[in-house]
């Protein structure tokens, strides 16, 4: 299973959990947006004791103070979701990853062995992999060793 598969197989579940939490949050906003306009009682001590002029712009303000704060928490909720779904991508993907790359450092082991006619059928065998397959031999003959993955 290569990276890539791995993030489309995974990335539905992750979306369903973000959207979710964003569901719920919305919701939260939205009932306390909605009770804070229908709340009659308040309105009228406010009329009561301000004119209606005054009422209107406090309350106004009110929702609008409540609508920023609304969209701000919205926004930390996906900056969060974001910055989890990015750790738990690469906890679960690191073991695979240091897997991958054991697997790769030995099958260049064979590789940086072969003639030049051995490695022209590999490239015939692999074609989309020719340009990495000699970047690779190309590095490990310049440099004397393989460039390993960041190990946990």
């Amino acid at each position: 299973m290569t990276f890539t598969e791995f993030t489309q197989q995974a990335m539905p579940y992750f979306n369903f959990i973000i959207g979710v939490a964003i569901a719920l949050v919305i919701r939260l906003k939205n009932s306390e947006i909605n009770a804070l306009k229908t709340n009659v009682s308040v309105l009228e001590s406010i009329v009561k004791h301000n004119s209606i002029d005054e009422a209107i712009k406090n309350t106004n303000l009110k929702i609008e103070n409540l609508n920023l704060e609304h969209k701000k928490e919205i926004e930390s909720v996906f900056k969060r979701s974001e910055e989890n779904v990015k750790e738990k991508i690469l906890e679960l993907a690191s073991p695979w990853l240091v897997k991958y790359q054991e697997l790769l450092n030995y099958q260049f082991h064979f590789l940086l062995q072969m003639s030049d006619e051995d490695l022209e059928k590999v490239y015939k065998l692999l074609p989309e992999n020719k340009e990495f397959i000699q970047y690779q031999i190309k590095a490990v003959k310049e440099t004397g060793n393989l460039k390993e993955l960041p190990k946990n």
